[in-house]
């Protein structure tokens, strides 16, 4: 289990990029330099010739906390509606830029693995926005040749308006918080070889992986392996019913129970998948609301 960090109570002390700077130096212990960061692990979509266990082997140390999931339950000590705000604006900005589905995910992953790792509740709503946009900017210098800076990212009509240095700040914060552990494994490793042990004339990768970028909007979802979620939307978009063959060789490789629940979980959240969305709607489609800037 990773420690967890006292570090967003901090940036509710004040509103200014100053203040963020000495909260931090007060979590390193009065500005100590921290440790230095282990490297980054390989990356696994480019590594193709990767073993399948090996991925497997990998998967759980990605997952936020044990109990994340409970905290967002009625009477729990984190915000549902918050949550589900921040990745929605992660969607849109995604689309907005063209991102690919990958980097959103990344950014959700990073958001909830960030949350699950403080030790008191995120509070405000602009602390929430905060993570989401310096998730979304870490994500981005993972996964694209050119980033976009973070007054980009936030020109897509959002509430709050943070500073590009305020968010230079958050990022060190989170990827600290994450152990540079920045390279997670996705559903989306494992969609292509599902897809092919499954092969039985279904509707293909594309489906399944807009339910994949769907559930990360569904508190339930959360901590569940990405093998599991990944086998799941492969048999729940495959249209006709997978060959026992097929089934018996998908479940030597993930635990069928696990891809049992998330499979039962789409069929409750997802009833119609033609209804799924390629693209979160885009910014005209969203009222116009005040922006508050942060220094």
């Amino acid at each position: 289990m990773q420690p967890r960090h006292p570090l967003v109570p901090s940036l509710h002390c004040g509103e200014s990029a100053d203040d963020l700077e000495s909260s931090w130096e007060d979590a390193t212990d009065g500005g100590a330099a921290a440790p230095p960061p282990p490297p980054p692990p390989a990356a696994v979509a480019d590594d193709s010739h990767r073993p399948i266990s090996d991925i497997l082997a990998a998967e759980a140390s990605h997952l936020p906390e044990p109990g994340y999931s409970d905290r967002f339950l009625d009477g729990g000590s984190l915000d549902a509606a918050a949550r589900l705000d921040a990745v929605d604006w992660i969607f849109k900005v995604n689309a907005v830029h063209g991102f690919p589905p990958t980097t959103a995910f990344l950014s959700v992953n990073y958001l909830d693995r960030f949350v699950s790792s403080q030790l008191r509740p995120m509070g405000v709503s602009w602390t929430w926005r905060l993570v989401a946009v310096a998730c979304l900017s870490v994500a981005a210098k993972m996964e694209e040749t050119a980033a976009p800076p973070p007054e980009e990212l936030q020109m897509a009509g959002p509430q709050f308006v943070f500073d590009s240095a305020v968010v230079r700040r958050m990022e060190l914060l989170l990827m600290t918080a994450l152990r540079w552990r920045m390279r997670p494994v996705t559903p989306f490793d494992f969609v292509g070889f599902f897809s092919g042990i499954l092969s039985s004339g279904g509707t293909g990768a594309g489906p399944a992986s807009d339910v994949i970028l769907a559930t990360q909007r569904v508190a339930q979802f959360i901590g569940q392996r990405p093998s599991a979620i990944a086998a799941a939307a492969v048999l729940f978009t495959g249209g006709a019913p997978a060959e026992e063959e097929g089934l018996s060789r998908l479940y030597e490789v993930v635990n069928k129970e696990e891809v049992e629940v998330c499979r039962r979980l789409m069929e409750e959240h997802f009833p119609d998948t033609s209804r799924l969305p390629r693209e979160p709607n885009s910014p005209a489609a969203s009222p116009p609301t005040k922006r508050r800037r942060f220094r």
